[in-house]
């Protein structure tokens, strides 16, 4: 009988008087090509991993790879800003929106902690951290449950992408309006970019409406993809030994403070070096960030940890904040050294300027 285009075949060569012949021992048939809408995160990341994409029409060496998917992403990324401003300001136009689609944004927005700023805890930023979309692929591979993604920033952006997908069919997404910059590379200054993203449009019919968010969703996940290329090793930072140093972390987390939603921009990176005067590896841990607020401005700042010791540099944007962090050092240090740290912390006018790039004087092919 004819087998079906697609069909994997299992043969047996064998030796014939009439020469060679070929055996079918068994035949499994091609995989219907209509799949479910992926309606939960673990499902939409199933989904997008289950497909590959296709191989490069020649082989590619992996820093050429990782700089082509960072010259892609750069080109379509923004913060989630704009995306969940849409979703918090749509109102009632989302109900014309299918059932799916509509789930996936509950289950989104109910995910971005709500703070208190008279009470923060390190348990809350240890899961905004995890859930933040960078470390998905790293859960997974350690063999952590598909529900363990169900919270997971980037999985409610494939599962958001899916659903909207699924229902567009082949529409193009729609105009977003200005993008942020990329984030800040290894060892950069953090900084809390605002992004002027026009409204809805109070006509939009429900199909504008999502190739909006589609839009918004593409770039929200590029600028993800982008964290994660950044945190790739870097081959000219190896150590004499060898040994690639642990990479920078770079994420963004949502939240509501106050009643405003706001992005808290994080650069994680940890430094192994030789203690002189015992001869052993230390850890210096390093975080920089930035935040912006309505009624403070802009403030960021670097904070290094070694051995039970701090070092703290606050900067802000507006002169009012800065003056107001300087009158409060004296309450941070104490509440710090309740908890047994050593911290020395000072308050600069503005943010630091970043150092000349070591890649400045690096070109690319004509072909790439």
């Amino acid at each position: 009988p004819p087998m079906p285009a697609g069909a994997s075949l299992v043969l047996r060569a064998e030796a014939t008087p009439q020469g060679p012949q070929l055996a079918v021992l068994q035949m499994t048939p091609p995989a219907a090509p209509a799949r479910p809408a992926a309606t939960t995160p673990a499902a939409a990341y199933a989904t997008s991993a289950a497909a590959p994409p296709a191989a490069p029409p020649h082989p590619m060496a992996p820093p050429v790879a990782a700089a082509q998917a960072i010259l892609s992403s750069a080109a379509t990324q923004n913060t989630l800003a704009p995306l969940l401003n849409s979703l918090e300001t749509m109102g009632e136009r989302g109900a014309g929106l299918p059932r799916e689609v509509r789930e996936t944004i509950t289950r989104m927005v109910a995910q971005i902690p709500q703070l208190r700023p008279d009470a923060v805890t390190a348990n809350q930023l240890q899961a905004a951290v995890l859930n933040s979309g960078v470390q998905l692929e790293s859960v997974l591979a350690r063999g952590g449950p598909a529900q363990a993604i169900d919270a997971d920033m980037k999985a409610l952006l494939l599962a958001l992408r899916g659903s909207l997908r699924d229902w567009l069919g082949g529409a193009q997404p729609g105009q977003t309006g200005g993008r942020a910059p990329p984030p800040a590379g290894p060892g950069a200054t953090v900084r809390a970019p605002t992004v002027a993203a026009p409204p809805l449009p109070p006509d939009a019919t429900p199909e504008e409406l999502g190739r909006i968010l589609l839009s918004q969703t593409e770039a929200a996940l590029s600028r993800i993809r982008l964290h994660q290329l950044n945190a790739l090793p870097d081959a000219q930072s190896q150590t004499a030994a060898g040994a690639a140093p642990r990479p920078d972390i770079g994420l963004e987390i949502p939240f509501y403070f106050g009643g405003q939603l706001a992005l808290l921009h994080l650069q994680v990176q940890t430094e192994q070096q030789k203690a002189a005067e015992r001869g052993k590896p230390e850890r210096r841990h390093r975080m920089r960030f930035a935040v912006s607020l309505s009624r403070i401005g802009e403030v960021g700042g670097e904070v290094a940890h070694e051995g039970g010791r701090l070092d703290i540099a606050i900067w802000a944007t507006e002169a009012g904040s800065g003056a107001a962090l300087k009158e409060n050092l004296a309450e941070l240090a104490d509440a710090l050294a309740a908890r047994g740290l050593e911290a020395a912390i000072r308050v600069r006018a503005r943010p630091p300027e970043d150092a000349p790039s070591h890649a400045e004087h690096h070109y690319l092919d004509a072909r790439t």
